[in-house]
């Protein structure tokens, strides 16, 4: 906003230009156009350019997203291995991993105490389901709760398939 709207000769006022960057981490370069609605004088340009920091922050990847384990026979409890990683600059703290569908819980951390994986490391994790009846192919959704920054309202998603032997 302009400090004062009108000004006579010789006169100066502050101009605030202010570029909210929540959430736009990265490059950026904006540019404002001031006008004096004065006949014959022209436009003046301002450019603003800078780098925006992302704030530090636990993140979450997960190898793989999605888990096929084959044919299954019903009632037996299969698994298959996960690598959760934190590329992120605070420890990531795992607090839960359930099957979304069942509820069955593959890891309590109430219970158990956070998983905590330190900045640019990796622990492995062994996903299980209980493979149910039918020879139709399966899916089940596991949900990954934590305090990472890249991770959805509701937690992060892995889907684990099988079909029935």
């Amino acid at each position: 906003m302009l400090g004062k709207h009108t000004l006579g000769p010789k006169e100066k006022t502050s101009l605030r230009i202010t570029f909210d960057t929540k959430g736009s981490p990265g490059p950026f370069r904006k540019t404002v156009t001031l006008t004096t609605g004065t006949a014959g004088q022209g436009e003046l340009e301002v450019t603003i350019e800078g780098t925006v920091r992302e704030s530090p922050a636990a993140k979450i990847r997960v190898t793989p997203r999605l888990v096929d384990l084959g044919v299954v026979s019903p009632g037996l409890v299969n698994t298959g291995p996960l690598s959760i990683a934190n590329p992120g600059t605070l420890p990531l703290v795992i607090t839960k991993i359930y099957v979304k569908g069942t509820g069955d819980l593959l890891y309590d951390g109430e219970r158990q105490g956070g998983l905590v994986i330190l900045p640019g490391g990796t622990k492995p994790f062994e996903c299980a389901v209980r493979a149910e009846e039918g020879g139709s192919g399966r899916q089940e959704t596991i949900i990954i709760e934590s305090n990472a920054k890249n991770a959805p309202e509701g937690g992060y998603v892995i889907v684990v398939r099988y079909r029935g032997s």
